[in-house]
């Protein structure tokens, strides 16, 4: 299905009103995370060392469109982008021997030798970043994580379902000692490490298309352009800021007040266990949903029974009319 899907957007792309999730959506998603992880530390993006496990069309349109905005960005060239990314398919390395390789995944071919395994890929590339779209259970093992060349490196497990990542949020936190930032394609718990939290943050393609395509549909566009796509995921990075300082003010306010916060149930008739600010993925999750329309105002109305009815309606008026106006106009 791989060479279809991304043969099949290569053909009608240019003629046809067409997107493809799993292609365009993962990869603004995954590259609204990497700049998110260039800007916490501080760092480049075209500087960073990057690994993927796996060469399917996710992992590809993943590293397609990394290319094409470090290329827009720093006058590089897409060709030179690539140098820092080294993709490994089920039997290694794309090395610079490799042959018989598809026409997508020929300009891959890492200034490493060919067919390495993931360990000594990564010993190789000293990379800061490393994700999976491999669906192999495991494959990033303490040992791959500890030969990353940073303090704290991202770490992003994108496989799903959970039973299918290439590691946990606690695997790393132990292999990594908790330094690191890790987001992940399936949902996990946060955990405590060491007195420190740490937060399972999540690379979902919903953060990322029903803006996409609402904005293609509202603005008569002819074609899904990589224009949007780079935008998007430049947007991404601002507007998660924004849900993030609104979920933990939410948390203050509302943690516990919505559902019993030791067993999950509803305190509220009708009330929605998944609506709740009891920890910061569900608070993340209500402030999104709440953005995005769905059923804000039966959350505004449990937030009234829960604290009192001035702190409810100021911090939902605010986040409706402040969320509102950033994504409108970013």
């Amino acid at each position: 299905a791989t060479p279809l899907a991304r043969e099949l957007l290569r053909r009608y792309r240019p003629k046809e009103f067409v997107f493809n999730d799993d292609i365009q959506g993962t990869a603004a998603v995954t590259l609204a995370g990497f700049l998110a992880y260039a800007r916490a530390t501080g760092t480049c993006l075209e500087d960073m060392r990057i690994v993927s496990a796996g060469a399917g069309s996710a992992s590809l349109g993943i590293l397609d469109l990394t290319a094409k905005y470090i290329a827009k960005t720093t006058g590089k060239t897409e060709a030179d982008a690539r140098k820092n990314f080294f993709v490994l398919k089920r039997d290694g390395l794309i090395g610079r021997d490799r042959t018989g390789i598809s026409d997508d995944e020929i300009p891959y071919r890492a200034d490493a030798p060919d067919k390495l395994d993931i360990l000594e890929t990564v010993k190789f590339a000293k990379p800061q970043i490393i994700f999976g779209c491999s669906t192999v259970s495991g494959l990033f093992t303490d040992e791959v994580l500890q030969n990353m060349d940073s303090d704290c490196p991202l770490i992003m497990p994108l496989s799903n379902p959970t039973s299918k990542a290439e590691c946990t949020l606690e695997q790393a936190a132990t292999a990594l000692d908790g330094k690191l930032m890790f987001c992940s394609g399936s949902p996990f718990a946060d955990l405590e490490y060491k007195g420190t939290p740490l937060y399972a943050n999540q690379c979902n393609n919903a953060f990322v298309f029903p803006g996409i395509g609402m904005g293609a549909v509202l603005s008569g566009a002819q074609r899904v352009t990589d224009g949007m796509l780079l935008a998007a995921a430049g947007v991404l990075v601002c507007v998660l800021v924004v849900i993030l300082i609104a979920s933990l003010m939410g948390m203050q306010l509302f943690g516990g007040r919505f559902t019993d916060a030791y067993d999950g149930v509803a305190k509220f008739e009708g009330d929605d266990p998944r609506h709740h600010f009891d920890n910061i993925f569900w608070a993340f999750v209500t402030v999104f949903q709440v953005l995005t329309g769905e059923n804000w105002n039966e959350v505004l109305y449990n937030g009234i029974k829960g604290t009192s009815w001035a702190s409810s309606v100021i911090y939902f008026t605010l986040l409706n009319i402040v969320g509102a106006y950033i994504i409108l106009n970013l």
